[in-house]
């Protein structure tokens, strides 16, 4: 990345010390925070939020590639957490939080969220979330909060459904238009994580969350399991009822809405 020609501003309509670089084009928005993050030997004290009208390598969780067209929002946080590693986690969920009171803000939609870290309306993903350690050389911990919205396109060979703003409401807001609400939605929650930590984000999150009560089939890295989503703990992890009343926690997964084929019940 080279900085004198896509310089951090500090925009009035964004949070007080919160910077903004933007780019025409770049491979990942979370692979510009990766390198700005290690081009400071010190690591940075303020936040600063990336974003792109082009993303040429975008990625979801477990390396998928995320859709990156012209006219969604392809954006990612470079932060340095307060906190200890086994912490940052909790900060997808203010994400995610903050990513559903902006698309409620800014078209009424009734966005809902899905564990661990998408977004939903009626049912359908219309946003997510990938969040992703930094270092440098002095061997601090950073973190790059990837968001991407889908305002004007969706993809449509998904396993799950997609939807963007523009086809549930007719209209949507701008990358810019929403990347300022997002930014001062993300900083309000933020706020409310540090002074009151996960417990505050927790029950907003519970309050917004799609399909608690629900046939879920989970699918872990080798094994998938059906039950019941019946919470999430102090720590993030979902708590899946099976058939037989046992409770098994999971701290990362695909989640599905319904019984899959091959699931294991007990």
């Amino acid at each position: 990345m080279t900085l004198p020609e896509f310089p951090v501003v500090f925009p009035s309509d964004f949070p007080e010390a919160t910077g903004l670089i933007h780019f025409t084009e770049t491979d990942s928005t979370n692979d510009e925070a990766r390198r700005l993050f290690a081009s400071q030997p010190d690591g940075s004290a303020s936040p600063i939020w990336i974003m792109t009208d082009r993303q040429v390598s975008g990625r979801g969780r477990m390396g998928r590639n995320w859709s990156s067209p012209e006219g969604n929002l392809m954006t990612s946080l470079m932060c340095k957490p307060n906190c200890d590693l086994s912490t940052m986690g909790q900060l997808g969920f203010v994400a995610g939080l903050a990513v559903q009171a902006s698309i409620q803000e800014t078209t009424s939609l009734p966005a809902k969220l899905k564990w661990p870290n998408d977004v939903l309306i009626e049912g359908a993903k219309c946003a997510g979330i990938l969040l992703e350690t930094l270092s440098n050389e002095a061997q601090e911990i950073g973190l790059a909060i990837g968001i991407g919205v889908n305002l004007q396109h969706h993809p449509t060979d998904t396993p799950y459904p997609a939807i963007s703003l523009n086809a549930a409401a007719g209209v949507s807001p701008t990358p810019r238009e929403m990347m300022k609400v997002l930014a001062l939605h993300f900083n309000r929650l933020h706020v409310l994580w540090e002074r009151n930590g996960f417990s505050a984000i927790r029950s907003l999150w519970l309050e917004q969350a799609y399909g608690v009560g629900a046939d879920i089939t989970a699918v872990l890295t080798n094994e998938a399991l059906t039950g019941v989503f019946r919470d999430i703990d102090a720590d993030g992890r979902l708590l899946l009822e099976k058939s037989n009343g046992s409770i098994h926690l999971i701290a990362a997964g695909d989640i599905f809405f319904g019984a899959t084929k091959g699931a294991i019940n007990d």
